[in-house]
């Protein structure tokens, strides 16, 4: 009687096993396979309703616990229409997720369905996170701004609270990109990039803090490597990254050095098609550009800006002196003086030929008085030396201050015009000299 009873529990079981592993042993074999509502309940409910009533009413002789357990599972699989296609697999696996007492074959068996039910949803999440991050590098090209989305992304589904993101310049490893680092890291770094593999360390029971905000206690390393750029993404965590964040990390490190590189190479392009080449400052058409967006932000935040034309003096004599060379060399080196002198948001332009053109905004007039001044007496102090010749050499600025008082609209062209006549009042009066208009 015991064996027969034992028989009929190991049909029972099966049946009802066999209704989960169905529709799941096709989605192993076939990925593309839609793993969908209709096809999941109906196999699971059919079988395992059937198991479930072998086993209740001719073993356990209880027709009202059979009731209870289709109860339950109709419930379960309420729950599972009304989630999205991720929450649907793990709700999936909550449905299957039984046990068998005992350590016979069924009991072994249903510890091994589970492990492949896990194996099967960790896989689904992945491709699922992949489609989202691959959208990512498919629509950013800006470097920081792509950092910042990827950072957002682990920080919502992995828990990241710190990152690094690192971008080879000029055969340098540079920092393009951190948050809640207390400062960059790079010792070591080149080492783990050429090993090319993903690194998990640590920290164990020693607790490192950064902006005494967090305690990290395992950092990843990832590098990032294609034929012609490599850099990496250093990710921390106050837990222990779990295996499926490492595999995540693993599947997407190369569509994602990918995505950075052409980010670089976007950068290189834009660099080219803006900047000129001799003085590394911005050149006209693109400063232009440039002035005119710093000038709608004066007029919308109602804040002055101060607009100054530099100018070499007697350069055509130095060029005719010394070689165009030399004068080449003299403009490149009063453009790093200049370029030393303002700030990151200010403005620097090769306007033509010898000139530049300065905005600096948010600049009142004894402020730009200052700036403009100091530019010029260090011009005038430098001691310019071209194969062995020492050059003497001056500029003349004049300079205009735009005031918005609640103004809407502006002429540039005729800002720039008021700073030309103040060079030219400059040059009048002497050369070497500071003017306002």
């Amino acid at each position: 009687m015991e064996i027969k009873k034992r028989l009929l529990r190991d049909i029972a079981l099966m049946t009802a096993l066999s209704g989960i592993l169905t529709p799941l042993v096709l989605k192993f074999i076939n990925p593309s396979f839609e793993l969908g509502y209709l096809e999941f309940t109906t196999s699971l409910f059919s079988n395992f309703a059937l198991g479930i009533f072998i086993y209740f009413t001719l073993i356990e002789g209880s027709l009202k616990s059979y009731f209870e357990s289709l109860s339950n599972l109709l419930s379960r699989l309420r729950r599972v229409k009304k989630v999205g296609k991720i929450n649907e697999m793990k709700a999936y696996l909550e449905i299957s997720n039984f046990s068998v007492k005992g350590n016979d074959f069924l009991s072994k068996f249903s510890k091994e369905l589970l492990f492949f039910l896990n194996t099967v949803y960790e896989d689904e999440l992945l491709n699922q996170y992949q489609k989202e991050i691959n959208d990512i590098f498919g629509k950013t090209l800006e470097s920081k701004i792509l950092a910042s989305k990827v950072y957002q992304f682990l920080y919502d589904r992995f828990g990241v609270i710190a990152i690094c993101f690192y971008s080879q310049d000029k055969g340098e490893m540079k920092p393009i990109f951190f948050a809640n680092f207390e400062s960059t890291i790079l010792d070591g770094l080149n080492e783990f990039i050429e090993n090319d593999k993903v690194k998990v360390i640590n920290v164990n029971n020693i607790v490192v803090n950064f902006l005494g905000k967090f305690q990290l206690k395992s950092v990843c390393i990832v590098p990032l490597v294609t034929e012609s750029w490599k850099g990496a993404m250093i990710l921390g965590k106050t837990d222990k990254f779990k295996g499926i964040e490492v595999a995540f990390y693993r599947r997407i490190r190369h569509s994602m050095a990918q995505a950075f590189r052409n980010a670089y190479i976007y950068k290189l392009l834009r660099r080219e098609s803006s900047i000129d080449p001799l003085t590394g400052l911005y050149n006209r058409r693109f400063g232009l550009k440039r002035l005119r967006e710093i000038i709608k932000l004066a007029l919308r935040e109602n804040k002055p800006i101060a607009i100054g034309m530099l100018d070499i003096d007697n350069f055509k004599r130095i060029n005719d002196t010394y070689g165009h060379l030399a004068g080449d060399y003299i403009l490149k080196k009063i453009a790093e003086i200049v370029i030393n002198n303002i700030r990151e948001n200010d403005l620097a332009v090769r306007f033509g030929g010898e000139e530049i053109l300065i905005a600096l905004y948010n600049t009142n007039e004894s402020t730009a008085k200052d700036v403009f001044e100091r530019i010029r007496k260090l011009v005038e102090s430098y001691t310019f030396k071209y194969e062995g010749q020492e050059i003497s050499v001056t500029v003349s600025i004049g300079y205009h201050v735009f005031y918005p008082m609640g103004k809407k609209d502006v002429d540039v062209e005729q800002l720039i015009d008021f700073a030309d006549k103040a060079l030219y009042d400059a040059k009048s009066a002497g050369k070497n000299l500071t003017v306002k208009f």
